[in-house]
C-alpha cells in the first residue's frame, strides 16, 4: 500500500499545499479519515507505523483498551450524530506498544470523520511544537478551503455565463425556463416568454465579418439586459436569438416589454468596424398553458409567434393565438 490511499489524495488534490504535504508525510500526528463507524478509509504514514504488522483494524477503537474503547466510540457517536468536533485523549497502539494520543473527531460534509491524534508528548517544549505545527496545518487548510470555494463559486458562474454577452448561457436560461414552468404549474401563476431574433444579422456578419457580428451582439444583449425588469430573465438562447422569461406575467405586460425593446433599437446606429450599422428585433411571444405545455412546446410555441413577425416585415412583436 502506498503512503496514502487512493481516498487521500482525492483529499490531497483539494488542500494541497507544499508543506502541508511535507507535514503529513513525516509527522508523528496521526491523519485518518474514518467513517461514521470509526473504520479506517485514509491515513498517513504515522497511523501506518502505529498498527504496526498488523491487518488494516476493522474500526479505529480495535487500537484501543477496554475502558478508552468505550470513552471514544463515545465521542465518536457524538461527532458523527450532532455534527460538532469532539476531542478525547486515550492510548493507541498495539498490545505491545501503546502511546497517549490528544484526539481530534471533525466531521466532515461527505459523513466522513477527520481524525487527528496529537501524541501526548513527556515534555512540554514538545507539546508546544506539535501544538504549533497542527495549528499551521489547519490554517494551511482553512486558507486552502477558502480558495477551493472560491474557485468552486468562479467555476459554476462561469458554466452558466454566455461570454460574448455576459447573459446566461443557454444551458442556465433553459433550467431558468423549467423551474418557473414548475412553479406556474403547481400554483397557477401566469408566466410568459418571449423569442428575440436580431433581424439581418446574417447580412453584418457577411459585410463585416464576424468579429464585428459579435460587437453587435454584445451591443444588443447589453440593451436588453439594461431594460429588462426585475424579475424578468434574458439569456442567449443560440445564434442571434435570447429567451426573455417573465414570471407572473401575461401576454399584455410581455407585450409592453416587447414594444419597449423594439422602439429602444430601432433607429439606433451601432459602430463597427469603421462604420455603424442599425439593428431592429422580432419577438414572438407566448403564455404558459398549464395542463397543456411544457417547457419544450412553450418554445416552441413562441417560435413559431417569432416566425410570423419575420414574415410581417420583421422590427415588430407576435403574440401567439391559443
Amino acid at each position: 500500500m502506498s503512503s496514502l490511499t487512493d481516498g487521500f489524495d482525492q483529499l490531497k488534490a483539494q488542500i494541497s499545499v507544499d508543506n502541508l504535504e511535507l507535514f503529513l508525510q513525516n509527522t508523528r500526528t496521526l491523519v485518518v479519515i474514518v467513517d461514521s463507524q470509526g473504520m479506517p478509509l485514509a491515513w498517513n504514514p504515522a497511523f501506518e507505523g502505529l498498527r504496526g504488522d498488523l491487518a488494516v483494524p476493522r474500526a479505529l477503537p480495535e487500537l484501543l483498551s477496554g475502558a478508552a474503547r468505550l470513552e471514544f466510540i463515545g465521542s465518536l457517536r457524538d461527532a458523527a450524530g450532532n455534527g460538532t468536533p469532539a476531542r478525547v485523549q486515550v492510548e493507541l497502539g498495539t498490545p505491545v506498544g501503546r502511546r497517549r494520543y490528544d484526539c481530534y473527531l471533525m466531521p466532515q460534509s461527505d459523513e466522513r470523520l477527520l481524525f487527528i491524534g496529537e501524541p501526548v508528548p513527556d515534555v512540554a517544549p514538545e507539546a508546544e511544537a506539535l501544538r504549533a505545527e497542527l495549528e499551521d496545518a489547519r490554517r494551511a487548510l482553512d486558507t486552502k478551503k477558502q480558495e477551493l470555494h472560491a474557485v468552486l463559486v468562479q467555476a459554476q458562474e462561469i458554466s452558466h455565463t454566455d461570454m460574448l454577452t455576459l447573459l446566461p448561457n443557454r444551458r442556465a436560461i433553459i433550467s431558468s425556463l423549467q423551474e418557473q414552468v414548475t412553479i406556474s404549474e403547481r400554483y397557477g401563476f401566469p408566466l410568459t416568454i418571449s423569442m428575440i431574433d436580431l433581424d439581418n444579422f446574417k447580412e453584418i456578419n457577411d459585410t463585416y465579418g464576424h468579429a464585428a457580428g459579435d460587437q453587435v451582439l454584445r451591443f444588443v444583449a447589453s440593451e436588453m439586459r439594461d431594460h429588462i425588469r426585475q424579475p424578468d430573465q434574458i439569456g442567449r438562447y443560440g445564434g442571434d436569438e435570447f429567451l426573455v422569461i417573465l414570471p407572473n406575467s401575461g401576454e399584455h405586460a410581455a407585450a409592453d416589454q416587447a414594444s419597449r425593446l423594439c422602439q429602444r433599437l430601432h433607429g439606433q446606429s451601432i459602430p463597427v468596424a469603421h462604420d455603424t450599422v442599425q439593428m431592429s428585433l422580432s419577438i414572438g411571444i407566448a403564455q404558459y398553458r398549464p395542463k397543456i405545455d411544457d417547457w419544450r412546446s412553450l418554445v416552441e410555441r413562441a417560435d413559431q409567434a417569432l416566425y410570423q413577425a419575420k414574415h410581417n416585415g420583421r422590427g415588430q412583436w407576435v403574440v401567439i393565438q391559443v
